[in-house]
This record gives C-alpha cells, structure tokens and sequence, in this order.
C-alpha cells in the first residue's frame, strides 16, 4: 500500500478525478509470474517462516 501511494503522489495524478470503473493496477514480478509467486508464498508460509528469525 505505501508503494502505491508513493507512486500516485509522484505520479502528480489527482485520485479524485479519476473514474473508478476506468482505474486498475498492473502488477509485474520478476519472479516467474502469479503461478510461482503463490508457491513458493505457500511453502513459506507453511515451513520457511517457522524457522525464521525475523519473520
């Protein structure tokens, strides 16, 4: 979400005028795309983050 409204900000765009219906995000990885993302989210999730320290 900070991401997001750090590039609208720099984008100089003002929100309110946009139409709702007409606004969407596009997202790119460079991780190998949706399928590979929700995977490997799933292991970490299910095995990784139990032996992680900072998680």
């Amino acid at each position: 979400m900070a991401a997001a409204r750090q590039t609208v900000a720099d984008s100089g765009l003002d929100a309110r005028t946009w139409d709702g219906a007409r606004v969407g995000v596009v997202l790119g990885t460079a991780i190998g795309g949706i399928g590979t993302f929700e995977r490997e989210h799933r292991t970490w999730s299910t095995r990784a983050r139990s032996r992680c320290r900072r998680c």
